[in-house]
């Protein structure tokens, strides 16, 4: 119920353009695809959730031709997101150049809360969306790898 109710509410907001964000944060405003921050496959990210719902988008190329990407979630520090480290609860939505949702993962990862997903993404812009939800805030780490 959790992953319907989370990923229904990301939508819905990205749908209407809007974010409860109230504080700073690097990349800030990320809340829509238009305000979507530049990131690199290869370097790891890090940024806050600030408030529940809260949305960070970004934009990132694929290479000519297409490619699998790995998206996994962590804590600050990279290793892990669960209770222990503060509450790091996030969800990642991954969308193609058309701004369609392509794949999602809640709690899907190697360790509890952490996400994993692997999709196969046409070359040029793509998006992911990083959300969370309650305890909030909490600093968190994307990575996108090529598998």
């Amino acid at each position: 119920m959790k992953n319907t109710l989370a990923l229904a509410v990301a939508a819905l907001l990205a749908a209407c353009g809007g974010s409860s964000d109230s504080s700073p944060n690097p990349g800030e405003p990320n809340d829509t695809f238009a305000q979507a921050t530049p990131i690199a496959i290869g370097t790891p990210v890090v940024a806050t959730i600030s408030a529940d719902g809260e949305l960070d988008y970004y934009e990132f190329t694929v290479p000519l031709g297409g490619a699998t990407v790995r998206f996994q979630t962590f804590d600050r520090g990279g290793t892990a997101c669960d209770p222990s480290n503060r509450g790091v609860d996030p969800s990642v939505v991954v969308y193609d150049g058309s701004q369609q949702w392509v794949a999602a993962d809640e709690d899907g990862g190697l360790q509890p809360y952490c996400e994993d997903v692997t999709v196969s993404l046409a070359g040029g812009t793509n998006y992911v969306l990083v959300t969370g939800w309650d305890p909030t805030p909490f600093v968190y780490t994307l990575e996108l790898t090529f598998p």
